[in-house]
């Protein structure tokens, strides 16, 4: 496999998340069912529109198996696992979160995310897959050189001191750094070329960990019941199994309404994929950055996810960039691992 060192290299092969089909929600009850059904045919479609946007740029894009997905997970219909597990069922859509790919391997961390979609659709790079107990692959900045790991999500401390020993018996000139970022670190912050860097947040320690960048932070844009809406499967589920129906039906409905208008006039994400070092796509539009990248040599493809605080995960989280072209690039001439503490944190 090419080298991965960095997420704006020449990608050339890519995993995109999908969801379950319809025909899952048949059963439940139909106001219900309605809402879901609509919710899936448009993901399917910005899904399968994102996909037509990258072969067109000559990337290969492959799809996790739904039938194998289901088959593995033991499940035919949303009822059945609602009666014996006590929640809607999962999806393969952030297929980013538990796969990392870097130096020339991909990296697993999770063992069911490799059991229900990675083995099948990973088979051709059987020798270079690693597995590991459990990491997110989230809460990691790919950097040149420069690794750094989120280690407030103490999940992830094992697997710095497990890399580092894969660094020294691979004898790999890198540096591998920890930081508190408490978070998915593609959500809050996107490296858009050496030297750029575009984040939403308003206050922070930049000037250790990208020293020398030029940082530009999107104003805070997220409307006061973001809460309400933000891991919204996961809540929907909830509700569903644990209220009275009227109440997740209400529920659905007003997201399908107010913040679907809202999300789609007035947020920008960070959480972008890079297609080559001049290309980006993004799930939203934004005159200033569209301006901002444009006038820094980068065109902006818009593919719109209109359910993306539904699923939980934008372009770059429902993505998995199989093959990417990127060299260990010395960024910032550090000689060290380091801990970098707090990154960000809002107002």
């Amino acid at each position: 496999m090419e080298n991965c060192f960095h997420n704006w290299g020449e990608l050339t092969k890519v995993l995109v998340g999908d969801i379950l089909p319809a025909s899952v929600y048949d059963g439940l009850p139909t106001q219900i069912k309605n809402c879901l059904v609509q919710i899936t045919q448009e993901t399917q479609e910005d899904l399968n529109n994102m996909c037509s946007v990258l072969e067109s740029h000559g990337v290969n894009v492959v799809r996790p198996n739904i039938n194998t997905y289901m088959k593995n997970e033991g499940f035919t219909y949303a009822e059945q696992t609602i009666a014996e597990r006590g929640t809607l069922p999962g999806q393969p859509f952030a297929v980013r979160n538990h796969l990392l790919r870097w130096h020339d391997k991909i990296f697993v961390g999770a063992n069911w995310a490799w059991e229900n979609y990675g083995k099948e659709v990973l088979e051709p790079h059987k020798d270079d897959v690693i597995l590991f107990d459990y990491f997110c692959a989230s809460d990691v900045f790919r950097l040149g050189k420069d690794l750094l790991i989120d280690t407030e999500n103490t999940d992830n401390i094992p697997f710095v001191d497990w890399i580092k020993k894969y660094r020294k018996l691979h004898e790999l000139d890198v540096n591998i750094h920890t930081a508190s970022i408490g978070g998915h670190s593609d959500s809050s912050v996107c490296p858009i070329k050496p030297g750029l860097l575009l984040t939403r947040y308003e206050i922070d320690q930049y000037s250790d960990t990208f020293k020398g960048w030029d940082i530009h932070k999107l104003p805070h844009y997220m409307p006061n019941d973001l809460e309400r809406y933000h891991r919204l499967w996961e809540d929907f589920s909830f509700k569903l199994v644990n209220e009275p129906q009227q109440e997740a039906v209400d529920f659905i409905k007003q997201y399908l309404t107010h913040w679907i208008g809202y999300s789609q006039e007035t947020t920008f994400e960070v959480n972008m994929l890079h297609i080559n070092p001049e290309t980006v796509i993004t799930s939203h539009v934004n005159d200033t950055v569209t301006k901002l990248l444009n006038n820094n040599g980068i065109e902006v493809i818009h593919c719109p996810l209109r359910h993306k605080y539904f699923w939980d995960g934008g372009s770059h989280c429902v993505t998995f960039d199989i093959d990417r072209k990127s060299n260990p690039e010395d960024l910032f001439n550090r000689k060290e691992d380091l801990n970098f503490g707090e990154l960000w944190r809002d107002r």
